[in-house]
């Protein structure tokens, strides 16, 4: 798959050169700069305008488009504390995709964080980007991590969400608020249970009943399923979600 760079910036007169638009698979990526105002929105707006017009004469060869791709501490450009942040540019994110041509699909790539495995999970939780795709392969590891609140992730919470995804290997993360919405695929949920709320109980249980299992982040075992069981544990998962 070839990437395709294309200058989205406020500099940018937007006049880009194709010659070099070769190969059977290509990803687009729109450079923009990231000021954060009004003003540079609409620029960028326009920027996808003049693009969406070459989407539709590569369409048929092209994966999607790249939105952002850089480290995390670019929330630091933003005048909000780290999760405000977060979610600020995230919304700033939807908003330009919301813009793209409907068969665009949306990447959105972070190649470095400073804020350390627990902090970089919570600020780049599936709630903030629920409709971007961070990553061009999708996780498909059969163990979740029950991802707390905002609200519950203190600095001691946090702690103990780093030292749980060390223990759990491969993982998905997901979401408390989302999970009866993305336990497809999911044989086992790892939870901190201080964390929970009566919401997440509701979801949890839910997963229990549908054949899939929880273990507390203390002291567990990560456990050892056959195919049969797997294979169960997602008939009743999918016969659940269809009720």
């Amino acid at each position: 798959m070839k990437t395709i760079l294309l200058d989205a910036s406020l500099a940018s007169d937007l006049t880009w050169d194709l010659t070099d638009v070769k190969g059977d698979q290509l990803l687009w990526e729109l450079k923009f700069d990231f000021v954060f105002d009004q003003a540079a929105f609409n620029a960028y707006i326009l920027a996808i305008d003049q693009f969406a017009k070459i989407w539709e004469q590569f369409k048929d060869r092209s994966r999607g488009v790249v939105l952002y791709r850089g480290s995390l501490d670019i929330l630091k450009k933003i005048d909000a504390d780290e999760v405000e942040a977060a979610t600020v540019f995230g919304e700033l994110l939807h908003r330009l995709a919301s813009f793209l041509p409907d068969d665009a699909m949306p990447y959105c790539f972070f190649d470095h964080s400073s804020f350390g495995k627990a902090r970089t999970a919570q600020l780049l939780s599936k709630a903030r980007f629920c409709h971007l795709h961070l990553s061009l392969e999708e996780h498909t590891s059969s163990n979740g991590i029950l991802l707390p609140s905002d609200e519950a992730c203190t600095p001691e919470i946090l702690a103990q969400l780093e030292q749980l995804m060390e223990k759990v290997g491969p993982h998905r993360m997901i979401p408390e608020t989302r999970l009866n919405e993305m336990w497809d695929g999911l044989d086992t949920i790892y939870v901190i249970e201080e964390t929970v709320s009566t919401q997440g109980e509701r979801h949890l249980k839910g997963f229990l009943a549908a054949g899939g299992e929880k273990f507390g982040a203390e002291g567990f075992e990560p456990p050892t399923l056959c195919s049969q069981s797997r294979c169960a544990s997602q008939t009743a998962l999918c016969s659940e979600r269809g009720k």
